[in-house]
């Protein structure tokens, strides 16, 4: 029964993904952090970057080709210092980018304390709707989150409170 249970989930995520165009191009989206944001990053998908230590550690944890390149493309437009993977640190800081550090949380791990990033931080959750326990965990995470999200449907980014309205985009 669980098995068909999953079945009937997964289509219906399928078909939730298909019709989703409230926010494409950045129709409909009144922040200015988050318009650049889809202009400059998720619209280039064809030119996004296909290197760099964020990138390297997603495919290694078993992130795709496009969660790889758009977690890197945010990583660098938002010019975070730092990044963890599942909470073990990635070796990325440049002096010449800010404090703001990144989280990513990927499909094998489980979801905790990550979804609350500080003030500047960004959490970034890998395939969010891989299973129903999952995507109610990234539910409960976008309701109780005061600051931005953006659902990129592979991808999940919670940004931190630093003067962004709460808003939950879906693109």
């Amino acid at each position: 029964m669980a098995g068909t249970q999953d079945l009937l989930f997964d289509s219906w995520m399928r078909c939730k993904r298909r019709f989703r165009l409230r926010h494409f191009r950045g129709h409909g989206v009144h922040s200015p952090f988050a318009y650049a944001l889809v202009r400059q990053v998720y619209m280039k998908r064809r030119r996004l970057p296909r290197e760099g230590a964020v990138y390297t550690a997603v495919r290694e944890q078993g992130g795709t080709v496009r969660q790889a390149r758009l977690v890197q493309a945010v990583y660098d437009y938002t010019e975070c210092g730092q990044c963890y993977v599942d909470g073990a640190p990635l070796a990325t800081h440049d002096s010449h980018r800010t404090h703001r550090a990144m989280h990513i949380v990927t499909p094998g791990a489980a979801i905790g304390q990550e979804l609350r990033p500080g003030e500047e931080d960004i959490a970034c959750v890998l395939s969010p709707t891989a299973g129903k326990a999952r995507y109610r965990n990234c539910l409960d995470a976008v309701r109780g989150h005061e600051g931005m999200s953006i659902d990129c449907r592979s991808v999940l980014f919670l940004f931190g409170r630093d003067g962004l309205n709460k808003e939950h985009i879906q693109l």
